[in-house]
């Protein structure tokens, strides 16, 4: 899986230069990004830049144009601007294969970007970090460097990014044998990619090949030909979509122990100007050799890895490379080759082991991490929802009391009309004993004097003036009711309430 991990690095290095310049970009390029406003978008911008023209100028060039570029950060008072000079000297010292300082120089800038915790900057640098601790066969702290990487991507919720990681750490476990725990990754970087909307293909088919790759060393024929067929399916114009493909297709034929034809299928990939032969081509076509009993082809194809420094820190391809050696020498019946070459194997194998139980227990500190992120995350998510709780409760509470001050302040209302309306009726019928009634007896007493007198016409005039007196103050009494009933007009009486009193 040595190509497909090349790929997940030309991966990143793709979605990072995405948008933003290319490896032809000019100073007048960086000065525009060093005069953007958005500070976040600036920063990943120059990380962009950087790693685009760091990787693909000439190695000579680098160094005037690193000076250049760490007088410009000091002119427009670039933030970060040491952590970054100290990641371009790091990619700098990769170019150059002087692995020792261009790990120490980014160890210098993660202690920078660590002290002001800047989520984005930490994952860049611990993935280069990883990436760079995977060549030179530090997989201790290659998984550390990729698991501190995995933490930012989680606390930057970017699901590409944990995907980008997922893919790196399955590489390793591959690469010592832990097939079910590089799949584990792997699944996860899946179910990553499918949700993400927008997804970078050459990521999706990574995953694809990658996942093909693993059920390819378990031997599960039917799981390749699924991810085979799942690659057939992606766009036509999917990054690398023939190359995952082509590998694919021999490994299938590989699994099916039709070794011959797997040989030619792999020369074949030689030559084709469409495939990027790798390493790891080799390595399979060395498998077929053996199978196939072409023992010289297998000899000189290993003679040729051994001294590719790809390899050089790499002692789990050199003891498969050993044991093929001492298994040809037994059948071609040479006792001393084959006996060096085991020992070689066996001490290759006493390094892996050595290595992988530092692996192991990182490993074990991953899933306790994953099991710690995942409580966090309910946590996080219970927290939340206690706080809606809590916040419809309130609310429900305060409804509840605006309710009740409203039926109070109605009930209260209700019982200050009634005593009201009591008090007007009062008055009302005082008024009309006192006032009417009085006046009315009085003329109905001096109609009767009238009506029985013998002389009635000398009677009334006698009585018209008290009369007249006694109508013209009902008349008064009449305009008193008629005005009060005028100006109350709530004298009317309130819906009767057993309950309507003062609470």
């Amino acid at each position: 899986m040595f190509k497909n991990s090349t790929l997940v690095i030309l991966f990143l290095c793709v979605f990072c230069c995405f948008g933003a310049v290319g490896s032809a970009a000019g100073d007048d390029d960086f000065i525009k990004i060093l005069k953007h406003r958005d500070k976040e978008v600036q920063k990943r911008q120059v990380v962009k830049y950087i790693r685009a023209y760091f990787r693909s100028k000439p190695v000579d060039s680098l160094p005037g144009r690193k000076a250049e570029i760490s007088k410009q950060f000091s002119e427009y008072e670039f933030d970060n601007s040491t952590a970054f000079n100290y990641f371009i000297d790091h990619i700098y010292q990769v170019r150059i294969d002087r692995f020792g300082d261009a790990e120490r120089s980014l160890v210098k800038a993660i202690e920078l970007v660590s002290n002001i915790k800047d989520e984005y900057l930490l994952y860049v640098f611990y993935t280069e970090l990883g990436f760079l601790q995977s060549d030179i066969g530090n997989l201790t702290g290659a998984v550390y460097s990729y698991s501190m990487a995995r933490r930012q991507a989680m606390a930057l919720e970017n699901g590409t990014y944990l995907a980008t990681v997922n893919v790196n750490l399955s590489d390793i476990f591959y690469h010592n044998g832990f097939y079910s725990q590089a799949l584990s990754y792997l699944r996860q970087a899946q179910r990553l990619v499918i949700g993400l909307s927008g997804t970078d293909q050459l990521l999706v088919n990574t995953v694809y090949s990658n996942i093909a790759d693993n059920y390819f060393k378990l031997g599960n024929a039917d799981s390749v030909q699924k991810y085979h067929n799942l690659l057939r399916s992606t766009p036509n114009s999917a990054f690398n979509k023939y190359i995952f493909l082509k590998l694919t297709n021999y490994q299938l034929t590989l699994l099916k122990h039709d070794y011959k034809a797997a040989v030619k299928q792999i020369l074949a990939l030689k030559t084709d100007s469409l495939y990027q032969y790798s390493n790891n081509d080799d390595l399979l076509l060395v498998d077929a050799y053996y199978q196939a009993a072409m023992y010289d082809s297998a000899k000189t194809v290993i003679a040729g890895l051994f001294v590719h420094k790809s390899f050089k820190n790499h002692p789990e391809v050199k003891y498969h490379l050993y044991d093929l050696l001492g298994k040809i020498a037994e059948k071609q019946q040479d006792v001393k080759a084959a006996a060096y070459n085991f020992k070689m194997a066996l001490q290759q194998s006493e390094e892996q082991i050595n290595r992988l139980t530092h692996v192991n227990h990182i490993s074990s500190q991953l899933k306790i991490d994953e099991a710690e992120n995942a409580f966090n995350q309910k946590e996080g998510r219970y927290k939340r929802e206690r706080l809606g709780l809590i916040y419809v409760l309130v609310i429900s509470i305060l409804i509840i009391a605006v309710i009740a001050m409203i039926f109070r302040a109605n009930r209260k209302k209700r019982f200050y009309e009634r005593l009201v309306f009591d008090a007007k009726k009062t008055e009302l019928s005082f008024i009309n004993s006192h006032e009417v009634r009085r006046h009315l007896s009085n003329l109905l007493g001096l109609i009767d004097v009238i009506r029985i007198s013998d002389d009635k016409y000398k009677e009334y005039q006698q009585a018209e003036p008290m009369i007249l007196h006694e109508a013209e103050a009902l008349d008064v009494a009449i305009k008193n009711i008629s005005e009060k009933l005028e100006n109350d007009i709530d004298i009317i009486p309130p819906p009767k309430d057993e309950h309507s009193v003062l609470a």
